[in-house]
């Protein structure tokens, strides 16, 4: 079996630092969602739903908007919950979840967060020539000093 080319080891590398990132990112937005609406009203919720299908001009799945599955939770089924936003039933029924990493919510906070990924790696590299500088410095000086 032959190598991988560096440039794609260090492709692929960046690719699973991102998407943990974004998974840890999109975690935390929906423990914020809970924590935000665990006392609202399943109607504060269903209008919560109906502004996401019109921002979607359709049905959202479970897996496209922060709060899906908690909204599942508290409606018993994604099915009742899209009922209570008036989907027809039988749409309602067939609905298939896509993917999240397929998703516009997945792929907007990855971009977000491999930009955030890349401004962090050169902060640190900016960072380190600061601290290389200073050290020559610090040489030069008590190098100079005998």
């Amino acid at each position: 079996m032959g190598r991988q080319h560096p440039d794609k080891s260090l492709e692929n590398a960046l690719h699973r630092i991102v998407k943990q990132r974004t998974l840890a990112a999109l975690s935390m937005k929906n423990v914020a969602f809970v924590l935000e609406h665990q006392d609202d009203a399943l109607d504060d919720l269903t209008e919560y739903l109906h502004a996401c299908r019109m921002e979607f001009d359709r049905p959202p799945t479970r897996s496209e908007i922060i709060g899906g599955d908690f909204i599942e939770y508290r409606f018993g089924s994604w099915r009742k919950a899209l009922l209570a936003i008036g989907v027809k039933s039988e749409w309602a029924l067939n609905a298939r979840p896509r993917k999240l990493e397929e998703t516009k919510l997945y792929l907007d906070e990855y971009a977000a967060q491999k930009q955030l990924h890349q401004q962090e790696k050169q902060q640190k590299k900016e960072n380190n020539k600061r601290k290389d500088a200073e050290r020559r410095k610090q040489a030069a000086k008590a190098g100079g000093s005998k």
